[in-house]
């Protein structure tokens, strides 16, 4: 008999890429950036349609449990898992799989984990994609992702190589390709083995735990310490055991070293709205262009503007991109704007914490 599906969605961030829009407090995922809904709240309502089979969970560390709660006030106390603090997915994945092995967890169902701060097109398309992977996956064992078209060379995003057509869906994964150059990204664009990796995973729980064993077996060895253990009511412990897993992408040190990785090509347009070139692209809506009321352009061009209220000047200045948040703002060049960490690193070493 098949087993349930345990979606996570992955409620996480820093905040840092959308800076200083978004917040250590407030990640881009629980901003509304022009839309009617969250991103978060549009990942949830997304999945209203799912078969009972599928039970959804929110996974967000303790800082966030009061913004999840409001903004999903219809989603039961019991599955929304607080992480005691953010401290990379393979820490995510493994305090989830704990919490869920202690309650009701079988091995032979499937663990779905799903980010929540993408821009999604088309929702019944969505759902098609991420059901055949977990379908590919039960009946194959294998982690199974779903792959983006690249619509635009892109360098911010990862790629994944495909390769032979496998059954009953998908397509083997030849090798993961981290953010590549400019001309290695127009190169993948005309190549259509390459697709975007959209950070959507399904793996059956027998398989996830082998992969701990075999790649990150200290982390197997403090999950099986804590599976009954009084661990979970006890928050100084949790936060203790917590802070020892690894602080790194469940990517890198389990899904990139896995030998048995397929992927189910998208048909839905995707961006994770990771940049401020990104957001402007896809939400034009969310601020104004130098052709827009509140801007004032003159002998300037190539510039973005994002701004809440009053009026932004623009005389002689190309290739900016220009941010005015209440108490910040932020004037960069444009391709400068991809790496906004290097900046928030020096607001943190001259104590400038207020503003991250």
């Amino acid at each position: 008999m098949a087993g349930t599906v345990k979606v996570l969605l992955l409620a996480g961030g820093q905040g840092t890429r959308l800076w200083p829009k978004s917040r250590r407090l407030l990640p881009k995922q629980f901003m509304t950036l022009g839309l009617a809904e969250t991103l978060f709240q549009r990942s949830l309502r997304r999945l209203q349609n799912l078969p009972d089979s599928y039970e959804v969970y929110v996974v967000a560390p303790q800082i966030y449990e009061s913004i999840v709660k409001s903004q999903a006030p219809g989603l039961r106390a019991s599955r929304i898992l607080t992480e005691p603090m953010a401290h990379g997915t393979v820490a995510t994945l493994s305090f989830s799989l704990c919490r869920l092995q202690a309650e009701s967890l079988c091995e032979d169902d499937v663990i779905l984990t799903l980010p929540t701060d993408a821009y999604v097109d088309d929702d019944a398309a969505f759902i098609e994609a991420i059901t055949t992977a977990v379908d590919s996956c039960r009946h194959s064992g294998d982690i199974v992702t779903v792959g983006i078209r690249p619509d635009r060379p892109e360098t911010g995003y990862g790629y994944i190589l495909t390769g032979e057509m496998v059954e009953p869906a998908g397509r083997r994964v030849e090798k993961f390709v981290e953010k590549p150059s400019i001309i290695k990204a127009k190169e993948y664009l005309e190549n259509t083995r390459y697709l975007w990796n959209a950070g959507i995973f399904a793996w059956r729980v027998r398989e996830l735990w082998d992969l701990l064993q075999v790649h990150l077996p200290h982390v197997f060895d403090a999950c099986q310490s804590v599976l009954t253990d009084e661990i979970w009511v006890d928050h100084a412990k949790l936060t203790e055991w917590y802070e020892r897993l690894p602080n790194q992408t469940f990517e890198y040190a389990l899904v990139e070293k896995a030998s048995r990785i397929r992927v189910i090509p998208a048909r839905f347009s995707w961006s994770d709205l990771g940049t401020w070139d990104a957001l402007l692209r896809h939400l034009p809506m969310m601020g104004t262009s130098e052709s827009g009321a509140s801007v004032v352009s003159l002998d300037s061009t190539d510039n973005q503007v994002f701004h809440e209220d009053g009026l932004i000047a623009l005389f002689g200045v190309q290739n900016l991109l220009v941010v005015r948040t209440k108490d910040v703002v932020l004037v960069c060049q444009r391709d400068k704007a991809a790496d906004l960490k290097t900046l928030l690193s020096v607001l943190r070493e001259t104590q400038k914490d207020e503003y991250l």
